[in-house]
């Protein structure tokens, strides 16, 4: 028999969603986060999906020289693995999923593209392989252990990461949550009143959908034109032909962001500096009438 993956009841994708969500409930200023209590009350250290969680973890994160040490290094996850409550874990899986339901769209939730989707999936299997032999398809157990020995044997890739970075890697899940919301916090409370609702609307559309290349992209495409109308309204309003160049010049520019099919950290900033140039032109003319803004 052959074990399918099931995304909804993989330990790893589950947080890493409810992570992404709770990141856009506080980008959005929501006082409650559903995503957060729900983190809370499922991957805290007495929780097995917790104790799961941490062997994903391990092998996603941990790097070994050489085949035979990241074998053996599997094969002591695999261990610790058999050793978890497993009753008690399908009970908090069969709890927390009920309560995701309740709550959100699966489909939306898991929407987003995850990084090393592949070795995640992996994962489930070998551990739902080893769960019971009785059932191991030896093929199939095979190619998903050797996927994982491939990306941790691998190479690391040469990131140059900050001494912070290398101190929060190190921390418990409940740290470098409490750090994100640290920071997106002080992020809200920094830029809140220099942010307009469009340029707030497209970070949180950009947060929520940061790895889906296609949602992303949809949801930039139905931006476009309602920017590029508002930029034709403002250029009537402006009497200096040459701003009115410059104007259209940026109209044009995003125009060419539809035909764009992955969007990109520089094209999420080109939209919200336009959206500050329709601020600032908007203020100016409110402020003066049709008179040419001084600075755009």
């Amino acid at each position: 028999m052959k074990i399918k993956h099931n995304k909804i009841k993989n330990t790893g994708l589950l947080f890493e969603s409810l992570a992404r969500q709770l990141a856009a409930d506080a980008l959005g200023d929501k006082k409650t986060s559903v995503a957060s209590n729900i983190i809370k009350e499922f991957f805290n250290k007495n929780t097995e999906l917790r104790k799961e969680l941490e062997l994903y973890h391990g092998l996603l994160k941990n790097k070994f020289n050489g085949e035979i040490k990241s074998n053996s290094y599997i094969d002591a996850i695999i261990e610790t693995r058999k050793r978890l409550n497993n009753k008690q874990l399908r009970r908090e899986k069969y709890n927390i999923i009920k309560l995701i339901k309740e709550h959100f769209s699966i489909d939306t939730l898991f929407s987003s593209r995850i990084d090393n989707y592949p070795i995640y999936a992996s994962i489930y299997k070998l551990f739902e392989y080893n769960i019971g032999s009785d059932i191991a398809n030896p093929e199939d157990l095979v190619k998903s252990k050797f996927r994982i020995v491939e990306h941790i044997a691998g190479k690391k890739k040469e990131v140059v990461k900050s001494q912070i970075s290398d101190m929060l890697s190190k921390e418990p899940i409940s740290v470098r949550l409490l750090t994100q919301q640290i920071i997106v916090d002080d992020f809200n409370k920094t830029y809140s009143s220099q942010l307009s609702k469009d340029q707030k609307d497209l970070l949180r559309e950009y947060i929520n959908t940061v790895s889906n290349t296609n949602t992303l992209s949809d949801a930039v495409h139905i931006k476009i034109p309602i920017i590029t109308k508002k930029l034709n309204i403002l250029m009537t309003k402006i009497p200096d032909n040459a701003i009115k160049i410059k104007v259209n010049e940026v109209k044009e520019n995003i125009k060419g962001l539809k035909d764009v099919k992955i969007i990109k950290d520089n094209h999420i900033l080109a939209l919200l500096r336009t959206y500050t140039l329709i601020n600032e032109i908007e203020s100016h003319i409110k402020k003066n009438g049709c008179k040419t803004p001084g600075v755009i």
